[in-house]
Parts: C-alpha cells; sequence; structure tokens
C-alpha cells in the first residue's frame, strides 16, 4: 500500500475544493460574453459613445449591469485599448465583489 505524502495529499484537497470555484466563474464570464468581441474601429467608437454617457459629472464611471461591464471590457481589450478596458474590469471588481 503507498502513502501519500503531505503535500500531494494537500495539492489534491486544494484542486478539489478550488476546482469548482473556477468552474463556476468561467461558466459565468463565458455566459455573459459574446463568443466573438468585435475589434471594428465602429464597435470602439460606439462603446467610447456609450462610456461618454454613463459617467457622472466627476468623470467616473458608473455602475452598470454586470453583463455590460464584461462586453465593454471585451470590446476594448481587443481593439487593443487596455487602460479602457481596465477601467471596466475595474468597475466589475467595485460594483460586483
Amino acid at each position: 500500500m503507498k502513502t501519500f505524502t503531505r503535500p500531494f495529499f494537500f495539492t489534491v484537497v486544494l484542486a478539489v475544493s478550488v476546482l469548482p470555484y473556477f468552474a463556476a466563474v468561467g461558466h459565468l464570464i463565458s455566459a455573459n460574453v459574446p463568443a466573438v468581441q468585435s475589434g471594428s474601429d465602429a464597435s470602439l467608437a460606439e462603446v467610447r459613445r456609450e462610456d461618454r454617457f454613463t459617467r457622472n459629472a466627476k468623470g467616473v464611471m458608473t455602475r452598470l449591469p454586470a453583463e455590460e461591464h464584461l462586453r465593454r471590457a471585451g470590446v476594448y481589450h481587443v481593439n487593443r485599448a487596455f487602460e479602457e478596458a481596465r477601467e471596466h474590469w475595474q468597475a466589475l471588481i467595485n460594483y460586483y465583489p
């Protein structure tokens, strides 16, 4: 009979306890983000225009539905506008912890 070492045992326990969490998060993200993000200039311009209207008087990003933050972050990311994408990822973390 083979005995398992503690590091191996704890690795297995950790993996089994954490995998459902990652599966749930992955499902949440994949369910809310369109399969193909648009990398066109028109989609980027549209999202930037929407962002201008959703900021408050101080220029701070207002709370949007989580799906909308994910969509806008995805469009910015595909278009390599990483600073704008980061704003939406940060808003998602701040508003939906």
